[in-house]
């Protein structure tokens, strides 16, 4: 994955993640962009199951993923800025459900 790109992307994303405040605004966009991009293909796995199209061995390691890193500061932050548009509805509501359970399971 990207992570192990540079070591420089590697920081800004584990902070990004984690410590979202402590970034500089550089920093803030290029943790967007790579959440944006990763989002993105966890949707494609999302609709993919929806359509029948994706083993359960393979959604329940999709799903399993992006709860855990939708319930990570940066991830959250993240989504509640995103547009409205970017991301298929029935995704939203997926993820925003993910979302809720976050603060349940605390």
């Amino acid at each position: 994955m990207a992570e192990a790109a540079t070591p420089e992307l590697s920081q800004i994303i584990m902070r990004g993640e984690t410590r979202p405040d402590s970034m500089t605004d550089e920093e803030c966009f290029r943790f967007s962009k790579f959440v944006l991009a990763r989002l993105g293909i966890l949707e494609y796995g999302y609709l993919s199951r929806t359509a029948n199209a994706l083993g359960d061995f393979h959604w329940e390691t999709i799903e399993g993923y992006l709860q855990n890193k939708i319930c990570l500061p940066g991830y959250q932050l993240y989504w509640s800025k995103s547009d409205e548009g970017v991301y298929h509805p029935d995704y939203v509501r997926y993820v925003d459900g993910l979302i809720a359970n976050c603060t349940k399971n605390e």
